[in-house]
């Protein structure tokens, strides 16, 4: 932060502590003390303190790049190249994982967060398949769905926590996954979700919940937004701290605490138990984690140059 700024309250507010509580709970958490319905299975892009100075020349790389997009993946190969890589990554995962590649459904994530959540039927959409060679639907959308067992589904996530959850229905189990966007959250995608759950007549006992890594406060900020994110975003308690104000100008520094908030906000809003809920609790924008991250590519951290995506997939055993 600069000098000459003004403290809000939320400077106060402890992320470590959030993430605390967390851990204590998972503990408790079905993961520990039933057969969980959804396998969930994390690509990692690399390991340990990989991205630390000392350690780049040492870096242990477990499964690379897993987007086509041309800005992802090693910087030494061409725009084509990057395609290819990835491609060859994300086959190689699958076949380690003994995944069907044509089984795979990946999500197509919202961009216009001012809109309605979207709903996507996985079972009656129609699919398009990407440049990595992975069926996803035409339309995009952060919460799909599926009653088919035979199905898994997939996201390529940049620190926003992913949540996959399994539920009993009239129609029999249903696979969920809800991708968690901090502006997602921000515009109340969280309560928005459990009104597409009930509407499905899930069994919410039966519920069960894993909510993939995410960034934390300490590592996921923003410098110079115009505008008061409590003003901007009123309905998001919890998502943003750290809140300063220059004296010299207009602007906001923050920090977005997304992972926990959308922990929070989906035990309190969808009404379950600690215990129907698990979460990876590793930071994905910290400087020091194997997980890929869009923030952290844009700080002042001593990376490898390379900007990547994780794959993230959750089948039925």
């Amino acid at each position: 932060m600069s000098n000459g700024t003004e403290q809000s309250p939320e400077t106060a507010f402890s992320s470590k502590s959030r993430y605390a509580t967390i851990e204590r709970n998972n503990a408790e958490s079905f993961l520990f003390h039933e057969h969980p319905p959804l396998e969930v299975i994390h690509s990692l892009h690399s390991i340990g303190n990989s991205r630390e100075l000392g350690a780049v020349a040492t870096r242990t790389l477990l499964a690379g790049n897993m987007s086509p997009l041309n800005e992802y993946g090693p910087v030494h190969l061409t725009p084509e190249g990057r395609v290819h890589d990835a491609r060859r990554n994300v086959a190689a995962f699958l076949h380690q994982n003994n995944i069907d590649q044509k089984q795979i459904r990946l999500l197509a994530p919202e961009r216009d967060y001012t809109t309605p959540l979207t709903i996507i039927n996985l079972d009656t959409i129609s699919l398009e398949q990407d440049d990595a060679q992975l069926l996803r639907p035409a339309t995009k959308g952060d919460f799909m769905y599926t009653h088919n067992a035979e199905l898994a589904l997939a996201v390529r996530p940049a620190d926003c926590p992913v949540a996959f959850v399994s539920a009993e229905t009239p129609k029999g189990e249903v696979s969920a996954l809800i991708h968690f966007a901090w502006l997602g959250v921000a515009h109340g995608y969280v309560t928005q979700a459990k009104e597409a759950l009930n509407s499905l007549e899930v069994n919410w006992e039966s519920l069960r919940v894993r909510l993939s890594a995410g960034a934390h406060a300490k590592s996921y900020r923003y410098t110079n937004y115009p505008e008061d994110p409590r003003e901007k975003f009123p309905i998001s308690d919890g998502l943003f701290v750290d809140i300063t104000q220059g004296k010299e100008d207009t602007t906001y520094n923050f920090a977005i605490d997304v992972a926990a908030a959308a922990y929070e906000e989906v035990l309190k809003h969808w009404d379950i138990t600690p215990y129907q809920l698990f979460m990876d609790t590793s930071d994905t924008a910290a400087p020091e984690v194997g997980y890929s991250s869009h923030s952290r590519t844009h700080q002042h951290y001593p990376v490898d140059g390379e900007n990547s995506r994780d794959l993230v997939v959750a089948r039925r055993p």
